[in-house]
């Protein structure tokens, strides 16, 4: 299967889609403060993929928030495989797009610790975006 021309992961607090079919990240994130008397925080992760010119193939996006440790890296958190075909209603013989809406609901009690964290999108097994939040619980 061919490679995405580009991937991208950008998360966000609410993701706002018009009946147009634009999307906007809405208070694009790169941190949370957690304050001690919340259990939970929820965001959400926008995956942007554009393909090369004619990929009709069927293709799986994995999207996940993961730890990483000194004995390798833990699973936060999983969204269900999305199955999907690039569209292509812009250009039927320019590279297609795909993107995805990803509501993540972090159960904060349950980490071993706060700090960086990363989000991924895996593409058909191999991992085609990354990118970094930061968790820290506020202070009195």
């Amino acid at each position: 299967m061919a490679k995405p021309i580009s991937a991208s992961l950008v998360l966000c607090e609410s993701v706002l889609i018009e009946k147009t079919g634009i999307v906007s990240a809405i208070r694009i994130l790169t941190s949370v403060n957690i304050p001690l008397s919340v259990n939970s925080i929820r965001f959400y992760a926008l995956t942007f993929l554009t393909s090369p010119p004619h990929d009709t193939e069927l293709h799986v996006l994995r999207t996940l928030m993961i730890e990483e440790r000194a004995d390798g890296w833990n699973a936060i958190a999983t969204a269900p495989d999305q199955t999907f075909h690039y569209g292509y209603a812009v250009d039927q013989h320019g590279p297609g797009g795909f993107y995805l809406s990803t509501e993540f609901t972090i159960d904060v009690t349950k980490l071993a610790t706060s700090g960086i964290f990363f989000v991924q999108a895996w593409l058909d097994g191999e991992r085609v975006a990354q990118t970094p939040i930061t968790l820290r619980p506020e202070r009195d």
